[in-house]
């Protein structure tokens, strides 16, 4: 959570680089959460995560009672998909990136995603 309030919601680097950093570094984590995590013991705390990390970034970007765009909810529910798939093809090693590589382009993703600038 740190991490994620070090980038208030627009910054998406801080939090990227400690998912990436924890979940590259040790593929054990990145198989729990992304193949255990959908076993029926795991499944229900599994399928929370995307719903908290979506209301997470909206409540630190928009103002209380700000209607948040639906499209822009949408691609926030892909996003964070994107980024368990991009995990779990790095750890069968389909992705010949080095986890800085692989974080810049999450980053850019993300900024594609949420229509915003990143800041070079």
């Amino acid at each position: 959570m740190p991490a994620i309030v070090a980038g208030g919601g627009r910054d998406p680097r801080p939090a990227l680089a400690t998912h990436a950093n924890a979940v590259l570094g040790d593929p054990r984590i990145l198989r729990l959460l992304a193949v255990e995590g959908r076993s029926p013991a795991l499944a229900e705390r599994q399928a929370g995560f995307a719903p908290r990390a979506v209301d997470l970034w909206f409540g630190l970007t928009t103002r209380e009672g700000e209607v948040v765009d639906p499209v822009l909810r949408l691609r926030a529910y892909a996003f964070a998909g994107a980024i368990a798939e991009v995990g779990l093809a790095s750890i069968r090693g389909e992705l010949e990136l080095t986890p800085e590589e692989i974080i810049d382009e999450l980053v850019d993703l993300f900024h594609r995603i949420a229509g915003t600038a990143a800041d070079d």
